[in-house]
Order: C-alpha cells, then sequence, then structure tokens
C-alpha cells in the first residue's frame, strides 16, 4: 500500500493525539485536483486498510469485506463532519447513518488516574475502528473536535486541524491552498472589472 504525505501539509497543526488518528485516517482519501496532485483512494481493499491499521500499532490480523465497508463508513462520517465545521456549511449526510458510522461498542471505564475514559470492547479491526470512534467522542467532550475541518478549496477537500487561536482557518495551509483561493478571487474580480 503507498503511504501519503500529508504531515508536509499542515493537517496535524498541534492536534491532539485523540484527534490526529482520526484526522489520519479521514485523510486515506486525497481528493486534490490541482497542480501536481490529482485524486488518490489509498484504501482500495480491505488488506489495504488492515494495513494502515497495523502501521499505526493497532493489533490487526486480517479485515473482513463487512468491515472494510464500515470502515469507509465512518471514514465518510468524518470528512462530512469536518466539512460541517467551516462556518456556513451543514451537515450532509443523512444524521441517522453518520451516526450509525460511528456506532460502535465502547466501554467508560476509569483508568490508573481515576479518569473515566472509553474503553473499546471489540478486538481487531472493528476495535481499532471503535478505538478511532473514542477518540472522536473525547475530542468532542474536551472541545478539540471542532477545530477538525476540511479544506474549503473544492479541489483540495483535505481534512485538517485548526490550530488557530481564533478557530478560524478556512485552507489546510495558508500559503498554499489559502493563496491559490485567494489569486483566483482577483483574477476574476480583475476579469470581470476588465469586461
Amino acid at each position: 500500500m503507498s503511504t501519503h504525505a500529508f504531515e508536509d501539509w499542515s493537517v496535524h497543526r498541534g492536534a491532539p493525539a485523540e484527534v490526529a488518528i482520526a484526522v489520519d485516517f479521514a485523510n486515506t482519501v486525497d481528493q486534490r485536483d490541482f497542480g501536481r496532485f490529482t485524486p488518490q483512494e489509498f484504501l482500495v481493499t480491505a488488506g489495504d486498510l488492515a494495513d494502515w491499521l497495523r502501521d499505526r500499532g493497532f493489533a490487526v490480523d486480517a479485515c473482513s469485506e463487512k468491515d472494510f465497508a464500515r470502515a469507509l463508513a465512518l471514514r465518510s462520517a468524518i470528512r462530512e463532519i469536518a466539512a460541517s465545521h467551516q462556518p456556513g456549511v451543514p451537515v450532509r449526510g443523512d444524521g441517522s447513518k453518520l451516526s450509525a458510522a460511528l456506532d460502535f461498542p465502547l466501554r467508560p471505564s476509569l483508568d490508573e488516574s481515576g479518569a473515566i475514559r472509553l474503553r473499546v470492547v471489540e478486538d481487531g479491526v472493528r476495535g481499532a475502528l471503535a478505538d478511532i470512534a473514542s477518540a472522536i467522542v473525547i475530542a468532542e467532550a474536551g472541545g478539540s473536535w471542532r477545530r477538525v475541518k476540511m479544506c474549503s478549496a473544492p479541489d483540495c477537500r483535505i481534512v485538517f486541524y485548526d490550530g488557530a487561536k481564533a478557530r478560524n482557518s478556512r485552507w489546510c495551509a495558508t500559503a498554499g491552498c489559502g493563496n491559490r483561493m485567494k489569486t483566483r478571487t482577483y483574477r476574476a474580480r480583475r476579469r470581470a472589472d476588465g469586461a
């Protein structure tokens, strides 16, 4: 399986660990379609998912087609929710579908320090996906999940962590997509003024 290089595209700027894994998972599909980038799917088969999970330290032997479909539904839900975190963008997916994609067996328990945590009930692929879902719940409770956004550039759509103090980032990288989009707007305005 090929690995993607989103790490150099500002996706994890200061993201807590529980957010970084969900962002990384969301970006296993690359929809960038500009410059040297062409859209690419990194999870083509169930084996690709098993490899991706193992590469991130999850104890996974094999992945069934059912679990693979469940993983893709979870990824789609994460991406839809991330898109909705931009101002003025509603959640596009069906609420019950999104809830179903996040429905994994988790149990609250106390850790060694006495803090309440969500414990994954299953092993394997379902357990790894449950771990990603629990990370989202923890991030939501801690207030960091709303910082997970999808780049506003329609030819990018990378999911990133908004590390800005004001929580108002629109693009995955201001120097990249932000600059491209501002330049396009400027050129379109000049063309309209000249017409």
